[in-house]
């Protein structure tokens, strides 16, 4: 009696065994089939990066089994890639997701062009459409500053940037500022005020101390 039991418990534990078996080499070959080779590969994220070095970059996936396809890692050959991510569309495609630094400030020095990241990178770069000019060198401490204050203010005016100050001109207007965002922000605010309210024509602004600008220009006739 005992061991017809034990009989019937082995044949069940065999039975049991073969059929395990026999599905996991079923489904290991039909994951391991063609149809899960990866025959297309989508960008997506691009502004700054090499698209070109990219694509080629990664090529190398394709034909692969998109299963054993590992991703999410920092892409050190494009100074632009932060990082990339890759995700899997079945059957056979990929969707490689590029994460790009952010890009603070673009400007000239010494005749050549450079941007600036979030992460602190300076990344070389052509000079279409600079408005920043770094007249002599600049304190790091400074310019992180000056990063501040061109965030908040008109991309179309023209910076010159010394050491121990700046100047922005548009139309015929020149404003000079000292390298604290707080104190330069609040009175650029107030002579904003005082520029549409009782001046025709400004030709000069001292903006570098607190709660004291002084401006040079024509002032509005009292009706």
């Amino acid at each position: 009696m005992r061991y017809n039991l034990f009989l019937k418990r082995l044949f069940f534990i065999s039975f049991c065994f073969v059929f395990i078996l026999v599905i996991y080499n079923a489904i290991n070959k039909f994951i391991s089939s063609d149809i899960f080779h990866v025959k297309k590969i989508e960008i997506v994220g691009t502004v700054n990066s090499n698209q070109k070095f990219l694509r080629n970059y990664f090529k190398k996936f394709l034909g692969k089994n998109i299963f054993q396809v590992k991703g999410d890692e920092v892409l050190t050959d494009d100074i632009w890639v932060e990082k990339y991510e890759i995700i899997k569309k079945f059957p056979s495609t990929l969707l490689v997701r590029i994460y790009e630094k952010k890009p603070l400030i673009k400007f000239s020095k010494k005749g050549k062009c450079y941007i600036k990241t979030a992460d602190d990178s300076l990344i070389k770069s052509n000079c279409n459409k600079v408005n920043v000019f770094i007249m002599t060198n600049i304190d790091n401490d400074f310019f992180e500053e000056f990063t501040k204050i061109y965030k908040k203010l008109n991309k179309n005016v023209t910076y010159y940037l010394y050491s121990s100050y700046f100047v922005a001109k548009f139309n015929k207007t020149e404003i000079f500022g000292y390298y604290d965002s707080s104190i330069f922000l609040e009175n650029y605010r107030y002579f904003e005020k005082i520029a549409k309210t009782l001046y025709e024509q400004i030709n000069y602004a001292d903006l570098r101390i607190s709660e004291r600008i002084y401006v040079s220009g024509v002032k509005r006739e009292r009706g």
